[in-house]
């Protein structure tokens, strides 16, 4: 249907068309397909042989690599995929396309960033202090993903532990709470009120629930935890002591993996010939057994809360009757 076709050649990354008009002298004779000349003598012809749609130079004699896919479309413009140029009809020789449409809006900026994303960059956090009156909530809290943003949140993050424990922040009270649901304000701690800290390592003055809805303060701290590689970078523990009846215990232990039970708060197990060094949460000590899922142990670290258990300034053996005290000296190698 078109007796003039329009060619915009890729090569002359140029906006301009060539104008084909279709010539009548010889429009039927090529396989019954049109044939187009330009005023500057190029022409858009069809070839039988190639089942393509070809633009020559110089009166149809040379081949100037502008071609469609092989096609039996009767129209250069119904040809598909033109290599190096775009096809398409003409209203007359004196056609001109169409202005681009404009751009798009640019996309809208995202909100601004809540307080806690510039002021809370906790992934993890820890608490300790208050194992007195609370010993189940001082444990490890992950930051929940994604938050559910309730509104007595007041945009803050939420963290759980592997026992099912929350840290949360309650609007109500401007304050941070650890309880068993993040949804009310029932609370085994709580930071001091009013001080809409953005995050629970902001907070202070925490007190520990004693029984009978009395609340006492303790020195609580709730801190950001480190990633094991940047706390405690070992893969290999080497553990020694000059008593010989802990000679059995001592030797090299390799970091063998992360079991993710609530019991090691994501810290990693140590492994020689069949004794396991690792972390037990419900003591907050490492220790040293035949199976890492126990927390019966030959050896204890007498520090709590430790990242890393060449960090411990204090071991205790078990001889039976008690734990003794004992010297013994860790190591930390590093896998290159």
């Amino acid at each position: 249907p078109c007796n003039y076709v329009a060619v915009k050649f890729s090569k002359y990354n140029s906006s301009i068309y060539v104008i084909f008009s279709i010539s009548k002298r010889d429009s039927q004779a090529i396989d019954n397909r049109p044939k187009f000349v330009a005023a500057n003598g190029e022409c858009l012809i069809y070839n039988v042989v190639s089942m393509r749609w070809l633009i020559l130079l110089n009166e149809c004699s040379a081949f100037t690599g502008v071609q469609s896919s092989k096609t039996s479309a009767w129209c250069p413009t119904s040809a598909p995929d033109w290599w190096g140029a775009r096809v398409r009809c003409a209203a007359s020789q004196n056609w001109l396309p169409p202005p681009d449409p404009s751009p798009p809006p640019p996309a809208p900026l995202p909100p601004p960033s809540p307080p806690y994303a510039r002021m809370c960059s906790c992934e993890t956090i820890t608490m300790t202090g208050a194992e007195h009156a609370q010993s189940h909530a001082m444990t490890t809290f992950k930051l929940v993903r994604p938050n559910a943003q309730l509104p007595e949140h007041a945009g803050r993050p939420v963290f759980v532990s592997a026992e099912g424990l929350y840290v949360y922040y309650w609007q109500g009270e401007k304050r941070w709470l650890v309880g068993n649901n993040s949804s009310d304000d029932a609370q085994y701690l709580r930071s001091q009120p009013a001080e809409t800290a953005a995050c629970p390592t902001l907070a202070t003055g925490w007190e520990a629930h004693v029984g009978k809805g009395r609340f006492q303060l303790f020195p609580t701290r709730c801190e950001c935890a480190p990633k094991y590689d940047e706390a405690c970078a070992c893969d290999t523990i080497t553990v020694s002591s000059g008593t010989g009846s802990a000679a059995f215990l001592m030797g090299e232990y390799f970091k063998i993996h992360n079991p993710d039970l609530p019991a090691q708060r994501g810290k990693p197990v140590f492994i020689n010939a069949g004794y396991h060094l690792y972390f037990w949460a419900e003591l907050n000590e490492w220790l040293i057994s035949d199976d890492y899922r126990s927390a019966f142990a030959y050896l204890r670290s007498t520090e709590a809360n430790v990242h890393c258990p060449i960090q411990t300034k204090g071991w205790a053996m078990w001889n039976g009757t008690r734990w003794a005290q004992l010297s013994v000296t860790m190591s930390c190698s590093k896998s290159k």
